[in-house]
């Protein structure tokens, strides 16, 4: 299985933050929350010397209910066990999840 392992670097503010992305590409980097949207500039680079870079503007004050899922691969096959976290800023609730198979919803 090929791997997406990538060295990150955030610029944000006059620093920067690094980190390594798992063999599925996945990276977190805990950030605090700033009272407006900050620009930020993020750089990735691989192995292979690829790379790319790219500004984000990002609101960290909250709006709303807001969460995410990290799933522990990207691709399944028939009778993989998928485990997902999820992650929100609500303590309870129920998550639901949309499965697509061959590009269809299932």
């Amino acid at each position: 299985m090929a791997t997406a392992v990538t060295e990150v670097r955030v610029h944000r503010s006059g620093d920067a933050d690094e980190c390594r992305t798992d063999a599925g590409g996945v990276a977190v980097i805990r950030l605090r929350r700033a009272p407006e949207p900050k620009a930020w500039d993020i750089e990735a680079r691989d192995k292979a010397g690829n790379a790319a870079q790219q500004p984000v503007n990002w609101p960290l004050a909250p709006a709303g209910i807001r969460s995410y899922c990290v799933p522990n691969a990207l691709v399944y096959r028939a009778a993989d066990r998928i485990q997902l976290h999820v992650f929100s800023t609500r303590e309870r609730g129920t998550a639901y999840m949309d499965v697509v198979k061959m590009g269809k919803p299932y």
